[in-house]
C-alpha cells in the first residue's frame, strides 16, 4: 500500500524518536531510521528534505504532544466544572500531574528529546534546534500558566514570562529524574515540592 506523505512523516518521526532513545542521536542516520520505520531510505526524502529538517520535525512533534496532553487535562477538568472550585495550589497540582503522567506514559519520547536537545547544542549548525526546543517549552509553559490562572480565577504575583523559566527548570529535572530512574515515588515528591513552590507565586 502506498503511504501518503503525512503518514510517511508520522512513521518517520516516531521511528526517529525510538532510534534516538535506544541508540542515540549519532546513530539516527537516514538508513537506520528508514529501517526502523519500515520504509525505503529513499522514501524518507519524500517527506523531509534532509536529516536536519527531520530532527526539527521531531522537536515540533514532541512539543505538540506535550501541549495536547496538558490541554486535554485542562479541558477535562473545565468541562466538569471542577477546576474553578479548586484553590490555586490544587490547580497547579492538576497541571504538574498532567505533565508528570505524560512523562510516565511516554518515556521514550522524553528521553529522545533530552538527547536531541543536548546533541543539537554541541553540534555546529544545529544549535538553533536546541534553542527552538527550549523556546517551544517556554511558550508552552507560559500558555499553561495563563490558562490555569484564567480558569482557576486567580492571578500570579509575577508575569507568566518571568515564572516560566523556573517551571521549566523543575519539569526538566522531573523528566530527567524519571527517564533515568523510573522512580515514580521520587517524581511524586517532586510534584509535591512543585506545588508548594507555585503557591508562593499566587497573588494574595
Amino acid at each position: 500500500m502506498r503511504l501518503s506523505v503525512a503518514e510517511r512523516r508520522r512513521l518517520t518521526i516516531e521511528a526517529t524518536l525510538r532510534v534516538i532513545a535506544t541508540e542515540g542521536v549519532e546513530h539516527a542516520t537516514t538508513r537506520r531510521i528508514a529501517e526502523e520505520a519500515g520504509v525505503p531510505q529513499s522514501g524518507l526524502f519524500y517527506a523531509f528534505d534532509n536529516r536536519d529538517e527531520l530532527l526539527a520535525a521531531v522537536v515540533e512533534h514532541g512539543i505538540n504532544e506535550e501541549l495536547a496532553a496538558l490541554t486535554a487535562r485542562v479541558e477535562a477538568l473545565e468541562s466538569q466544572g471542577a477546576i474553578a472550585d479548586l484553590p490555586p495550589e490544587d490547580v497547579a497540582r492538576a497541571g504538574i500531574e498532567a505533565f508528570a503522567n505524560d512523562v510516565v506514559e511516554n518515556p521514550t519520547r522524553e528521553y529522545a528529546l533530552l538527547s536531541l536537545g543536548l546533541f543539537a547544542r554541541r553540534t555546529p549548525g544545529l544549535e538553533p534546534l536546541a534553542a527552538h526546543l527550549y523556546k517551544g517549552y517556554n511558550e508552552l509553559v507560559i500558555r499553561m500558566l495563563r490558562e490555569f490562572a484564567r480558569i482557576g480565577g486567580f492571578r500570579w504575583s509575577a508575569p507568566a514570562e518571568e515564572i516560566a523559566p523556573t517551571v521549566i527548570a523543575v519539569t526538566d529535572g522531573l523528566t530527567m529524574g524519571y527517564v533515568m530512574t523510573a522512580d515514580k515515588a521520587s517524581m511524586d515528591r517532586t510534584v509535591d515540592a512543585f506545588v508548594r513552590m507555585m503557591s508562593t507565586y499566587v497573588a494574595r
